[in-house]
């Protein structure tokens, strides 16, 4: 199946995996929306962000930060540090 995506740019969409590619790059005028079942993971060397159909986000790497330009906050019925 053939999707094109922002009206210029067509992309083969299956349900196999595609063959491996030294890059590759998706530029969206608006927004990228991806959707899974079950879950949808990202991983890059030693970093993996797993984010499951339950609301579970999973953020795993050697070093994690964050910036903002205004407040950060961090809300949970618990919120573990250390």
């Amino acid at each position: 199946k053939t999707q094109t995506l922002c009206g210029f740019h067509d992309e083969n969409v299956a349900q196999y995996k595609t063959p491996e590619a030294d890059s590759y790059e998706l530029i969206a005028r608006s927004t990228v929306e991806v959707r899974a079942a079950d879950s949808i993971t990202l991983t890059c060397g030693a970093t993996q962000l797993q984010m499951n159909s339950n609301g579970d986000i999973t953020v795993n790497g050697v070093k994690i930060a964050t910036s903002s330009s205004g407040p950060t906050s961090i809300k949970g019925s618990v919120v573990k540090i250390n």
